[in-house]
């Protein structure tokens, strides 16, 4: 751990990883045309994908003393459907689980679920031409986030809480 002059602290600390540390990451991605398991079912795409991720940094006592920032497990699930020739809809769920970090033998720190809903609908209105109308972070749920910092001296624990919203978007696309 780096201490750094802060603005309005006495200094602020940033955490170093030093050392060696070892990362593993797993991951399943998974794309399915419906039809072709079942033929007589809606044109549609399923998507779906997992991801493990382990890591241990050996300078930092344990347990939990992994890569900040890293999430344990990111998941994705997501649906495409083509409404005749003209029209499509779509979704996608990123799921996410960061949870506690040991950052250094004094610092520790969490960071609650994220789930971000994105939907999109797309109409072609000729051949050259289309309006997608979009809505990211539908869920708009907020962040939280947390950290303790004890030592002989003291301790110090913060709790956060990040807003977030969702974003409407429509666009005409065309091409020359």
């Amino acid at each position: 751990m780096r201490a750094h002059p802060g603005l309005f602290a006495p200094a602020a600390f940033t955490p170093a990883a030093r050392g060696h540390h070892g990362h593993e990451r797993k991951r399943h991605p998974h794309q399915l045309p419906l039809r072709s398991v079942l033929p007589s079912a809606p044109d549609m795409d399923l998507r779906a994908n997992a991801a493990r991720n382990w890591s241990r940094l050996d300078a930092v006592p344990g347990p939990d003393n992994r890569l900040g920032d890293q999430a344990r497990v990111t998941a994705n699930i997501g649906i495409d459907a083509r409404i005749g020739a003209q029209y499509t809809l779509g979704m996608n769920l990123n799921l996410q689980y960061g949870g506690a970090t040991q950052m250094s033998r004094y610092l520790r720190s969490d960071t609650g679920p994220v789930r971000v809903l994105d939907v999109v609908g797309v109409w072609k209105a000729g051949a050259n031409t289309q309006l997608r109308l979009s809505v990211a972070n539908a869920l708009h749920r907020d962040r939280r986030s947390g950290s303790a910092y004890a030592d002989a001296d003291g301790s110090n624990t913060r709790a956060g809480r990040a807003s977030t919203a969702a974003v409407v978007r429509m666009v005409l696309e065309t091409s020359l």
